[in-house]
């Protein structure tokens, strides 16, 4: 069910159920006519006829100042025009207005953790007036899985590590979560890859080091996985 606007000027319901692809059901992305009735100003009937576009939900992350999460998330727009008369279809308008929610979800989880709502307002299809409002939690009270908040702390980690290449040695160094997995990947300048390596030494608990086969001279894409959704590329020369 799409989560209705209600102010201290109106309040209304929808007739029908208007499907989301919020929760993961990608096949509930669509665009549908959507259409609402209550009272505005608590006395007089209101209505509200136009479309509702849930949007396919997109992965990504949220960033906080000192946390990046993973998360999904949900952009739904409602454009409709406002009536108000005895009998809810009255050729007195109150104007046409567009809604864009998006929210963001982890975990899963039926709640969004963070939210961007913009209302817009339009006479005769133009813009008078647009607001924006954004409401998140704190990045603490989220609650991410054990597992999730690990995969963020190496993906941090992988982030903001220095990855050089000496004399046929790729040294990675960072500040690494214990037993982190790192694979390397070395592919042609044109992307083809043509070489996988798994972790050789670890020299101390951030130092990584990686052994590269006899190449002849020329650049090569240096891809580190840690088994996260991004990894780092570097392009080196021999």
């Amino acid at each position: 069910m799409y989560i209705g606007e209600e102010t201290r000027f109106h309040k209304a319901f929808y007739e029908t159920s208007i499907p989301t692809s919020a929760f993961g059901n990608m096949w509930l992305a669509d665009n549908k006519p959507a259409n609402a009735r209550g009272h505005y100003y608590h006395t007089i009937e209101l209505g509200q006829d136009g479309n509702y576009i849930s949007s396919l939900p997109i992965t990504g992350k949220i960033v906080f100042e000192e946390t990046v999460i993973p998360a999904v998330a949900v952009t739904e727009i409602r454009k409709f025009t406002s009536r108000i008369g005895p009998d809810s279809i009255s050729t007195c308008s109150i104007g046409t207005k567009e809604i864009i929610r998006t929210r963001w979800f982890v975990n899963g989880d039926r709640l969004p953790v963070a939210m961007q709502i913009t209302e817009k307002d339009f006479i005769q299809d133009k813009e008078i007036s647009s607001e924006t409002y954004a409401y998140h939690l704190v990045a603490d009270d989220i609650p991410i899985s054990d597992e999730i908040r690990r995969n963020t702390e190496i993906q941090q980690a992988l982030d903001n590590a220095d990855i050089v290449y000496e004399n046929g040695i790729i040294i990675i160094s960072g500040d690494f979560p214990t037993n982190t997995a790192l694979t390397l990947y070395l592919s042609n300048i044109q992307g083809s890859r043509f070489h996988q390596q798994p972790l050789e030494n670890r020299t101390d608990g951030f130092t990584t080091e990686f052994h590269l086969p006899d190449l002849p001279p020329g650049q090569y894409i240096v891809t580190v996985s840690a088994g996260t959704p991004t990894n780092r590329k570097v392009i080196i020369n021999i």
